[in-house]
């Protein structure tokens, strides 16, 4: 389980990602905007369609990267480096 804590414009959110799922909480302004976003097709880490109730720690990373920029994302250094293990080879089904 990885937690993703995010200062959003709207106000402060925090994505859980356990197995391969991904749970928003937070300011319900900015959980709003973060559906809105969702819904324009945000793209995992290997170039397919981001999906919440089915992605790895590096989708959600690189989702959340494209969205809020790097100066509004916050990680622990375990996160970092499982990010880094997942992102050394492309995951069978993923568009290279």
């Amino acid at each position: 389980m990885a937690t993703f804590q995010v200062s959003a414009p709207l106000g402060d959110l925090v994505f859980l990602h356990a197995g391969r799922t991904l749970t928003i909480s937070g300011n319900r302004d900015a959980v709003r905007d973060w559906r809105y976003q969702n819904e324009r097709v945000l793209h995992g880490a290997f170039g397919h369609v981001f999906r919440e109730k089915d992605c790895s720690l590096s989708d959600v990373y690189s989702m959340l990267l494209d969205v809020y920029g790097p100066q509004r994302v916050e990680l622990t250094r375990e996160v970092v480096a499982e990010v880094r293990r997942e992102l050394r080879s492309i995951p069978k089904g993923a568009i290279p």
